[in-house]
């Protein structure tokens, strides 16, 4: 029988993304957290559209990914 193990990336392995990029551009919104706002597809549109108010935005590189997560239910 296979086994299986997993790891979450960001925070164990890698420092946070969100929270580093917060500091480097002094957008303090992006420092929030599932723990602030429940739900992750809130938090990250709110992240997202925080990014295209400010000198940081960026067309979306991935517009292929657009509702994916609605695609893939069991990835929630």
């Amino acid at each position: 029988m296979a086994q299986l193990a997993s790891l979450d990336l960001e925070g164990v392995l890698i420092p946070e993304i969100w929270i580093n990029f917060a500091q480097k551009t002094g957008i303090d919104e992006l420092l929030a957290t599932t723990r602030d706002i429940p739900g992750y597809e809130v938090l990250m549109t709110r992240g997202l559209e925080r990014l295209q108010e400010g000198p940081h935005s960026r067309r979306d590189p991935f517009p292929s990914r657009q509702g994916q997560a609605r695609r893939i239910p069991w990835r929630r």
